[in-house]
Parts: structure tokens; sequence; C-alpha cells
């Protein structure tokens, strides 16, 4: 604080949102979505390895 805005600082502090802009609004919710997937598919599994082998022979 206390600085002075330069044309060359907002310049580039806009053009870097702009980029990360698109990675942040589509990418971001993607990963989420597939981690969360994996994340019940994990637990799934897990609980499979964990069945009784005497149940499954009945």
């Amino acid at each position: 604080m206390g600085r002075t805005l330069l044309p060359e600082d907002i310049f580039a502090t806009l053009a870097f949102f702009a980029m990360v802009r698109i990675p942040v609004t589509v990418t971001m919710p993607q990963v989420i979505e597939k981690l969360s997937e994996a994340r019940v598919s994990a637990r799934r599994i897990n609980q499979f390895m964990q069945l009784d082998i005497l149940s499954k022979k009945r």
C-alpha cells in the first residue's frame, strides 16, 4: 500500500487473470467432479475388498 499503480502493472495483472480465468472456471470443476467420483469408487472397492470370503461361497 502507498504505491502508485502503473499502467504496466495493471496490464500485466489483467493479462494474468485473463489467462487464469478459463482453467479456473472450466478445469477446476471438472477436477473436483473427478476427485469425487474417484473417492466414491475407492470407497466401493474398499467395501468389496473387506467382504468376508465365506459369504461369497454361500
